[in-house]
């Protein structure tokens, strides 16, 4: 009877034991849970900042890519005009007309990174506030009219140095 009652009492506080440890188990997995969920909401947080940060660093290269080209066909243009007023056009034309056709070549590769730009910002679109969305949309007509008055210089350069 003595042995029994020990067996009784062992068997009770295993069972207390395996139910606090079941317990605690179901707790830590609840807490590994929540430190998932948090993680996963970190990680979309970073995704979204990531995708507003490559747009925007995307438009600002163009943009500056666009600035530099603008000054390099200015500064053909520039030296073109230098060569007629001192006589020296003909040295210089076909020098000039060779970096022309650079930049020709150049404003056709920017034109492509301004599609893939606009790709990017339309498969995105859903992804971005109001507010960023304007941003990003101000920045590309950025972009945009900036094209557009280099793209209309660079055949008045071509039509002067045809001369």
């Amino acid at each position: 009877n003595a042995s029994m009652k020990k067996f009784l009492l062992s068997l009770f506080l295993f069972s207390c034991m395996l139910l606090g440890a079941a317990r605690t188990f179901a707790q830590s997995a609840d807490s590994l849970q929540v430190v998932v969920d948090s993680l996963s909401v970190k990680v979309t947080k970073l995704e979204h900042d990531l995708a507003y940060l490559k747009i925007n660093t995307d438009i600002s290269t163009l943009n500056t890519k666009i600035e530099i080209l603008s000054l390099n066909v200015k500064d053909v243009f520039s030296d073109f005009q230098i060569a007629v007023l001192s006589n020296n056009k003909k040295g210089v034309k076909a020098q000039l007309r060779v970096l022309h056709e650079a930049y020709k070549e150049r404003l056709e590769i920017i034109k492509r990174e301004i599609d893939s730009l606009q790709e990017l910002v339309n498969s995105n679109r859903e992804t971005f506030s109001f507010l960023e969305n304007m941003q990003i949309l101000t920045g590309v007509m950025l972009v945009l009219n900036s094209y557009d008055i280099l793209e209309k210089q660079m055949p008045v350069v071509g039509e002067a140095l045809d001369k």
